[in-house]
């Protein structure tokens, strides 16, 4: 039997001629979290619904838990799998209290075990002295709160939450995602987490997918897809990236920043990945680039630089070192950085 709590083979959902998903394979320990990522359309939700159990395949198999619920000829009912989900909308019901909306899928429970499972619930999300409150009483993240909760009191065996952060502000966001991350871990619950936003995912996933027109680009740490995309999608995707033309042979990937050597025994035309950090600017009168542009983050600022060849790439440098639009300065690598090389054919990694 798979010690897996959720897995995904070959999983493949069509709309007519298009394929929402295809082909995806995906496996979740218990007690992980796992986040799939990607732009609108990619295919994260319809993967997400299909965990669910709100469609059916067309190809390949689901497993939670090592049991199957989702086959060419299994279809198990969403209220059959175990399975929470927390909405973005949260879905609360307006009329009940914090308590009976938590409570509301307890209802085959016996009044004693109800009530328990209710208070540790409550208890879990820090929420016991609202209990009597009604959803328009409480704040954008109390109600997050209460949706965690109810779909937590049941004890899934698999917690599904679709883009729960989208509806906060920016500083609401960052706070109770921390706070959800912290419920998740004290419960120990498994849970597939699909957002759009990269800033989310990183922060929330022990592992990322990251998912493109319906097929999973890359899977690994958060460490892992960052520093080592294996396509030019998962580099442009995660992080802010720039690609410079390149030619690769002989272990040498040769630039307009310079040449890096490289192990493999791949050749030919290719882009290399930059981030920011990657990028070092002195100032110089006799410099070939050119500042376009600053942008204030606070502690840092991030300029966009042209070179000679016209190409662009984007530096971030600490406030107190200040360079102005129009400025001539040197560009060059910093002593960390390790070139990464994307085909331009197929934009795979280059080895």
């Amino acid at each position: 039997m798979s010690t897996f709590a959720v897995r995904c083979n070959g999983l493949t959902k069509r709309y007519g001629e298009v394929a929402a998903v295809e082909g995806v394979d995906l496996a979740v320990q218990p007690g992980e979290i796992l986040s799939i990522v990607g732009p609108s359309g990619s295919g994260k939700t319809t993967t997400l619904r299909l965990i669910a159990g709100f469609e059916s395949i067309d190809a390949g198999e689901i497993s939670l838990r090592g049991e199957v619920v989702s086959g060419l000829k299994t279809h198990v009912p969403p209220e059959r799998r175990r399975v929470g989900i927390v909405f973005q909308e949260h879905a609360l019901f307006p009329h009940k209290t914090v308590g009976e909306n938590v409570a509301f899928g307890l209802h085959k429970l016996g009044a004693s075990e109800r009530s328990e499972r209710l208070r540790e619930a409550l208890e879990l999300v820090r929420l016991t002295h609202l209990e009597r409150r009604y959803p328009h009483e409480l704040s954008g993240g109390e109600q997050q709160r209460v949706a965690l909760a109810r779909a937590l009191a049941p004890n899934p065996a698999v917690l599904l939450l679709d883009e729960p952060f989208s509806n906060l502000d920016a500083d609401l966001r960052a706070r109770i995602r921390g706070e959800v991350k912290s419920i998740l871990a004290d419960a120990g619950v498994t849970v597939v987490f699909v957002t759009h936003d990269q800033d989310d995912a990183l922060f929330m996933g022990d592992r990322i997918a990251i998912i493109n027109e319906g097929r999973i680009e890359q899977s690994g740490t958060p460490e892992q897809v960052f520093h080592e995309p294996e396509t030019r999608f998962a580099a442009g995707f995660l992080g802010v990236a720039d690609f410079l033309p390149a030619e690769y042979s002989n272990g040498t990937v040769k630039t307009e920043l310079g040449s890096f050597p490289m192990s493999g025994e791949s050749s030919g035309l290719c882009e290399v990945m930059t981030r920011p950090d990657d990028i070092e600017v002195t100032r110089s009168p006799e410099g070939s680039a050119r500042v376009l542009s600053r942008t204030f983050q606070g502690i840092s600022d991030l300029y966009v630089i042209e070179l000679p060849s016209g190409a662009v790439v984007r530096a971030e440098r600490p406030h107190h070192k200040r360079f102005e639009p129009g400025d001539s300065v040197r560009v060059t690598v910093a002593p960390h950085y390790v070139a990464r090389c994307f085909a331009q054919a197929d934009g795979k990694l280059m080895t």
